[in-house]
């Protein structure tokens, strides 16, 4: 899994740089991969049958953000229109929308 980062602000300009570069060692072998329809009512995701590890999600609305965390009200992740976001998950997640029904593309892998 590799990411890169790079920013461009008027006169600002951040040196792209690689932000991660992991292989995913896994103790135990799966993943479950899905695009939803997100709604303005938390649900949980649907998540790997054992400890899930390394997650990368994607909000692939052009209009409406995307909230992630561990229970309802309790976000720690924002996905503007088109942001992706890889993290270790530490948890179960679930989502909501801030308006309308965003669709949310994820996969999480089994640590």
């Amino acid at each position: 899994m590799t990411a890169k980062l790079k920013l461009t602000n008027g006169e600002l300009v951040v040196p792209e740089m690689s932000v991660i570069g992991k292989t995913i060692d896994q103790a135990t072998q799966g993943y479950v991969a899905d695009v939803i329809t997100v709604t303005t009512t938390f649900a949980a995701l649907q998540t790997v049958e054992g400890t899930p590890g390394w997650g990368y999600f994607k909000n692939l609305d052009s209009s409406n953000n995307i909230y992630l965390g561990a229970a309802d009200t309790q976000y720690t992740v924002l996905l503007k229109p088109g942001e992706s976001a890889v993290f270790r998950c530490a948890a179960a997640l679930g989502c909501d929308a801030g308006a309308g029904t965003p669709l949310l593309q994820y996969v999480i892998f089994e640590d």
